[in-house]
């Protein structure tokens, strides 16, 4: 079984329509808020993928031990791990509260890894486990200080986590995507055509198939070789 974190995220969907269009039949848990899930029903029910609601801004243990007895009952060995969550203020140090900052890092970190420190019981050999970051992760930029710090420490739970998984034959690794094109209503018209080292930032700009190759080979047996690595997927914009 594959577990998406974040499953009805933009980049979800665009991975579980290659996976429809390709026809595999591995079965896919989606786990993502009640909202979000409620969008895309259909979709879920239609393609036949299970579905855990469970919102990250408001965790409590009680709800990651409730989703651990559910993996329990449900038994099943679980080969794939990909955390899609993701939330950003567009904060600064004058704009930020404290309660965004706690939203900002239980969404983008928080969540994921008890999410992960749960799935991990039921992982099998030669499983993978890929944490979606950011460039901004360790790129300075205006108006991202809690959703910088947020996907840094999931940068740094990528390399700590390959450690520890190690001797477990799983291998874990962190994708960091630039600016997607299918988000620009999300991104300050600014912020697109600004310049970057005298680079049009508009010339950067990914799209979601682009995003979804990296991250079927990093779950591939291909990737076997790559463990506790932050791959940067930006064509060249941070260089």
């Amino acid at each position: 079984m594959k577990v998406y974190v974040g499953g009805c995220s933009r980049m979800a969907m665009a991975l579980l329509k290659r996976h429809r269009d390709e026809d595999e039949d591995e079965e896919i848990l989606l786990i993502d808020t009640p909202q979000r899930i409620r969008k895309q029903l259909l979709f879920i029910k239609d393609n036949q993928f299970l579905y855990y609601e469970m919102d990250f801004s408001v965790l409590t243990q009680n709800e990651i031990d409730s989703f651990y007895n559910y993996l329990s009952k449900l038994n099943k060995e679980v080969t794939e791990v990909i955390t899609m969550s993701g939330i950003n203020y567009s904060n600064n140090i004058f704009s930020v509260t404290l309660d965004e900052w706690e939203k900002t890092h239980n969404i983008n970190v928080t969540g994921p890894i008890f999410i992960v420190k749960a799935v991990v019981n039921f992982m099998v050999k030669r499983s993978k486990i890929i944490l979606v970051s950011s460039i901004n992760s360790f790129y300075g930029h205006a108006d991202r200080i809690d959703y910088s710090a947020a996907k840094s420490a999931l940068n740094q739970l990528c390399r700590n986590l390959a450690l520890e998984l190690k001797d477990h034959e799983i291998t874990v690794n962190g994708l960091l995507p630039g600016y997607i094109i299918d988000d620009l209503n999300e991104i300050p018209i600014d912020i697109v055509y600004a310049r970057n080292n005298k680079k049009e930032v508009s010339n950067y700009l990914l799209d979601y198939e682009e995003v979804t190759d990296v991250l079927q080979f990093l779950t591939s047996p291909q990737s076997n070789a790559i463990n506790g690595q932050l791959i940067v997927l930006d064509k060249g914009y941070t260089l």
